[in-house]
């Protein structure tokens, strides 16, 4: 919990997905399986009449939103939780270089939520696959690469 309320601390800042698009921050954590440590998070969105197309379906920006914030979370999480300092841990590590994403199909329900699990972390560059569901159901899939700032 200590490293979500974290998150949420210091991505409260990236206005346009917490509070234009309302992505919430879920679950921000560290993960070990893969003998080194890397950052793993969950982010949801409550789906409102404002995001959806003239079709009436929800629009693509809404999942890159949440794919985009659920990776910068996971990406910046082992060097932000481990910072000597508190000025230290509000700076980005991680940043997107590239994102794509597949539309597999429409949430069935009012809200969808996106993992980002790691698939590789190297010393510059990590990748991130990232799966936005509604439930169990499956919407989107989006793979993220990542570059390392410092």
């Amino acid at each position: 919990m200590i490293l979500t309320d974290w998150a949420k601390n210091r991505f409260a800042k990236d206005l346009y997905a917490t509070r234009q698009t309302g992505v919430t921050i879920e679950l921000a954590d560290i993960e070990t399986e893969t003998g080194r440590p890397v950052g793993h998070a969950i982010c949801s969105v409550v789906l409102r009449p404002e995001h959806r197309n003239a079709a009436g379906a929800v629009m693509g920006g809404v999942f890159f939103t949440l794919a985009d914030l659920s990776t910068a979370v996971a990406m910046n999480m082992v060097e932000c939780a481990n910072a000597a300092t508190i000025e230290e841990s509000m700076k980005l590590h991680w940043v997107t270089v590239n994102s794509s994403i597949t539309f597999i199909g429409q949430p069935r329900g009012e809200v969808i939520s996106a993992e980002a699990i790691c698939r590789h972390m190297g010393e510059t560059s990590c990748l991130y696959q990232v799966d936005i569901k509604d439930g169990d159901y499956l919407v989107a899939e989006v793979m993220v690469s990542g570059h390392r700032l410092d």
